[in-house]
């Protein structure tokens, strides 16, 4: 159940540390957008965002796919707020369904009535102290359920975005990349990303505990050379073709067949998504381990 504490809020020792984070996230050595949209990819929802509970406000340090006109000045009341829940709780907070939630205060809440979101997943993000100073929220607007991998996946990425340092550095530090290959070493799902051209060019460790292969012998190879994945009875250039033109947004579970180093076939569920980018289009599939099955 949602519940508000203003104890919690107004503490003057979270208050002082809300107004730090403020200060240092812009001087983060990542780009927090990117974060947002790596963690939104992540769970397959189309929206994500960072933001910090004041006393009357909360603010906004980054998001991805939000809606604009939520907070053109970058600040909103709190009643527009979900993070605030998260800072009371001091743990996560999700509904599967905002418009048939338990709790009034989430049925009837101005995302849910004004903007048309149907589900979240909130996880705190902390300040150098240890308080509570803000949120890394997922969104969807469609009513889903929210996994154990989910959640994970989630804390995983707030986990590298804080404790927010409590100093600000002298020098800005450069915002303008992501530091994928740190988020996804540290996802205890594996993590397999494909070009258009069918070329592998992303694989995490968690990959490469679970299938043996190691990441030099995987990537910038054709993904039929080592993984030999069947698709639906379609080889794999096949399926990306079908699904370059598929919308970001777009969230597909799909049953994959990799081969392991040793040869055996691993029967894999993965959430897959497309992600465009300048580079090229990219698909994305995460695999949860407790879900694989051998053949």
């Amino acid at each position: 159940m949602a519940a508000i504490n203003q104890a919690v809020i107004n503490s003057p020792e979270r208050l002082q540390e809300t107004r730090r984070a403020r200060l240092v996230l812009p001087c983060m050595p990542m780009s927090l957008d990117r974060v947002t949209e790596f963690a939104a990819h992540a769970v397959l929802a189309p929206m994500c965002q960072i933001t910090l509970v004041g006393e009357l406000e909360y603010y906004f340090a980054a998001g991805y796919g939000m809606w604009p006109d939520l907070a053109p000045e970058g600040h909103a009341p709190l009643s527009h707020s979900l993070c605030k829940f998260v800072v009371s709780a001091d743990h996560p907070v999700l509904s599967e369904n905002m418009l048939t939630d338990d709790d009034r205060r989430i049925r009837e809440h101005p995302l849910a009535v004004d903007y048309g979101a149907r589900a979240f997943l909130a996880v705190p993000l902390r300040g150098g102290a240890g308080e509570p100073v803000g949120a890394l929220t997922v969104l969807d607007t469609v009513p889903r359920p929210w996994t154990a991998a989910d959640l994970l996946k989630i804390n995983d990425v707030a986990e590298l975005i804080g404790p927010i340092p409590a100093e600000r550095p002298e020098t800005p530090l450069p915002t303008t990349a992501l530091d994928t290959a740190g988020l996804l070493r540290s996802m205890q799902e594996a993590f397999i990303a494909i070009t258009s051209d069918s070329v592998v060019v992303g694989f995490n460790h968690a990959a490469e505990q679970m299938l043996g292969w190691a990441a030099d012998q995987v990537c910038n190879r054709p993904i039929e050379q080592t993984l030999c994945p069947e698709y639906e009875d379609q080889i794999m250039s096949r399926m990306l073709g079908e699904m370059r033109f598929a919308p970001s947004q777009v969230r597909m579970r799909r049953e994959l067949r990799l081969r392991t180093r040793n040869g055996d076939l691993l029967t894999v569920p993965a959430s897959l998504s497309m992600v465009h980018g300048s580079a090229g289009s990219l698909l994305c599939a995460f695999i949860n381990a407790t879900e694989v099955s051998s053949s």
